[in-house]
C-alpha cells in the first residue's frame, strides 16, 4: 500500500537529517506516537512525526497542499541549578538551518518555527532539553 504524501515527506526528512553532520551525534527516526521517557534517554534523539495537512485551491485545476511536520529534539542535561543548554540550542539551530530550501518528496520547504526555544518545565523537572521545530512544506498538485 502506498504511503500518504505527508508520510513520504516525513520519511524523506528522516533520510535528510540522518545524512547531516552537525555539532552533536544524534539518532533520528519517524514516530507516529512519540513517547518520551527520560529513563531511556542517554543521548540526543530526534523524532519526526506528521502533524497536519491543509488544502486550498491554487488554480482552476490545481490544489495547494501545506504539510506540517514536527521535529522533536531531546537531549539529557546534567542536573544543575543553572543548566548550560547553549550547545543544545546551537544544535537545534543547526538542525533547523539544515531544513532551509530543501525539497522533500516533491514538496518545497516554506518555513520552520520553534516556539518556545525549549521546554522550561521539562528542563527543570527532568533535566532534559526538549524543543519542537515545526516545519512546513508546500506541494502543488
Amino acid at each position: 500500500m502506498p504511503d500518504s504524501d505527508l508520510v513520504q515527506i516525513c520519511d524523506a526528512l528522516v533520510t535528510h537529517l540522518a545524512a547531516q553532520s552537525l555539532s552533536k551525534t544524534f539518532t533520528v527516526e519517524k514516530d507516529y506516537l512519540p513517547d518520551f521517557e527520560r529513563e531511556q534517554l542517554q543521548s540526543t534523539q530526534v523524532s519526526v512525526y506528521p502533524q497536519s495537512t491543509s488544502i486550498a485551491f491554487a488554480s482552476r485545476t490545481t490544489d495547494q497542499l501545506v504539510y506540517t511536520v514536527n521535529v522533536v529534539i531531546r537531549s539529557p542535561v546534567a542536573a544543575s541549578a543553572n543548566p548550560d543548554i547553549g550547545d543544545d540550542l546551537y544544535f537545534a539551530q543547526e538542525l533547523r538551518d539544515s531544513l532551509e530550501r530543501v525539497n522533500l518528496s516533491s514538496a518545497s520547504f516554506t518555513g520552520a518555527q520553534t516556539e518556545p526555544a525549549y521546554d522550561l518545565e521539562t528542563l527543570n523537572e527532568r533535566n532534559e532539553f526538549l524543543t519542537v521545530i515545526t516545519a512546513t512544506y508546500l506541494q502543488i498538485k
